[in-house]
């Protein structure tokens, strides 16, 4: 099982959205769990919402509730057999010691930040985090909600492309992606 972490310490920045996006596409050639440890607990909610609809519903991606740790749940699902290819998890903006849990665990790291000051100079939590654990070359950095016009989007490029040696990623601020 590949442990994917949505990670971030500031909100906002669309770590819920691109965690549930991940899962819903990596389900259709894998099987893929979710865990949402961030208390808003917006990408339950979602998973709710998404099997409301008929049309949708489906046990793949799986949601799983009430995990207290993610490394407590992996070692869960190993012990019976339940785990899939992907377990996707959505951090909390905040509380730390929750956000280094689960990239301790981490087959990857993804830190969604937008091209802003407040989130480059937030992002510097989750970087120390992951340098700590010796998970750089597991971080992949996606400037997120990038209007390209702007000067901002390339500045944070310029900033973000040494921080990892996986190339980032730049995601398009469009009303049909959200």
């Amino acid at each position: 099982m590949k442990v994917v972490v949505f990670a971030s310490s500031k909100g906002g920045v669309g770590k819920t959205t691109l965690a549930f996006n991940a899962a819903i596409h990596a389900a259709k050639a894998a099987s893929v769990q979710m865990i949402d440890r961030d208390p808003q607990r917006s990408l339950l909610d979602l998973c709710r919402r998404r099997r409301e609809m008929p049309e949708l519903a489906s046990d793949n991606p799986q949601m799983l509730d009430g995990v207290e740790t993610v490394a407590s749940a992996i070692d869960t699902l190993e012990q019976s057999r339940y785990a899939r290819d992907f377990l996707i998890v959505d951090s909390p903006g905040s509380f730390m010691d929750v956000v280094s849990e689960a990239i301790a665990v981490a087959d990857v790291v993804v830190v969604p930040l937008r091209p802003s000051p407040f989130d480059m100079l937030a992002m510097a939590a989750v970087l120390d985090i992951v340098k700590a654990l010796g998970k750089q070359d597991r971080l992949l950095m996606v400037l997120n909600q990038v209007d390209r016009r702007s000067e901002l989007a390339a500045d944070a490029l310029k900033a973000i492309r040494p921080l990892s040696p996986n190339p980032p990623i730049q995601i398009a601020n469009r009303t049909d992606y959200a």
